[in-house]
């Protein structure tokens, strides 16, 4: 259901083979082959380069500040040994960047991006970082078919947008994001797209889209976290659609009572519609605290709260049934 987009970046991964679009090959500088870090082939690399790493560890802080692509052999194979006190992999104050194919263990931030556009996140495995998986502040990305897994008690978020409403809108796609000790994906102040994700067994909540951002979240399994599935708050405006809501749970520590499928509150606007919202512990659909929602077409059924709850401050838009 999601929309297929086309990414357009000047190489193309496919069979192990790195290739430009429409021009020359790129230059590929190996590593450790032709250098003995990857912070050398930096250092060496002209813009537009790949820097391919063979099979192996790292342990380095990895700073890109120029369009390059970082290239793993495959998932799991080449993993970069991260500092739980700097980020794993850093792009700042750049653009037209392309990491693929990576793994992060162990980092403050596995994959930080900072002040740049134009910036791929690829097919790489982040796991265990401090606070967040994959970050982008202040920044555009398209973060697409990653695996962020376990971030570290008691902060680890999985993936995080934020300080991004004047940048391009961020694309959050088709990853896995799973077992992290805090929410799997959440946004503050951003513009983003968060579609075809599956979002499973986060400590906090699922997806989360706060403090004044604005979000497609669109087609995403979210399954099994604490709170809420489906957050939005703090005027937000979203439009949640399409998605798959599940088996959302109290959270240990959290407010007793709290584990709806979708909650929108504090102001926050809402479009919901076309979801299949089942077996949450609480409501399927809470409306509160002066947030108005626009609910239809959607699928419930075994919300222990029951269907819909609606406080006295908030609004759901007359008219609009909840059934099929």
């Amino acid at each position: 259901m999601y929309r297929t987009r086309c990414l357009a970046y000047g190489v193309l991964l496919a069979g192990g083979l790195v290739s430009s679009v429409g021009g020359a090959s790129p230059e590929v500088l190996q590593v450790p082959g032709e250098y003995p870090t990857i912070a050398a082939a930096l250092a060496g690399a002209p813009e537009g380069a790949t820097i391919q790493l063979a099979p192996g560890e790292y342990t380095e802080q990895v700073e890109i500040t120029r369009s390059v692509t970082l290239l793993g052999p495959a998932q799991g194979e080449a993993v970069v040994l991260g500092r739980l006190d700097v980020p794993g992999i850093h792009v700042h104050d750049t653009s037209g960047v392309a990491i693929q194919g990576l793994t992060v263990v162990g980092a403050k931030y596995g994959i930080f991006v900072e002040r740049s556009t134009g910036v791929l996140v690829q097919n790489n495995l982040v796991r265990q970082s401090r606070l967040v998986g994959i970050r982008v502040r202040n920044a555009s990305a398209t973060v697409v078919d990653n695996t962020v897994l376990d971030g570290a008690a008691p902060y680890g978020e999985g993936i995080h947008v934020t300080m991004a409403m004047e940048w391009p809108e961020s694309q959050i796609e088709r990853n896995l994001v799973m077992g992290n000790a805090a929410e799997g994906i959440v946004t503050n102040m951003a513009h983003v797209s968060i579609v075809g994700n599956t979002v499973r067994a986060n400590a906090r909540r699922g997806i989360a889209v706060t403090e004044m951002s604005q979000a497609l979240v669109e087609a995403n399994v979210v399954l099994e976290n604490s709170l809420t599935g489906i957050y939005v708050t703090d005027m937000s405006h979203a439009t949640v659609q399409d998605n798959v809501v599940s088996g959302t749970l109290p959270a240990r520590d959290g407010p007793v009572g709290i584990a709806h499928g979708i909650m929108v509150d504090f102001w926050a606007v809402a479009l919901i519609r076309r979801n299949q919202i089942t077996d949450n512990g609480a409501y399927g659909i809470a409306v509160l605290l002066n947030a108005r929602a626009q609910v239809g077409e959607n699928q419930l059924a075994d919300n222990r709260g029951g269907d819909l709850y609606v406080d006295a401050s908030a609004q759901v838009a007359p008219g609009v049934g909840l059934g099929t």
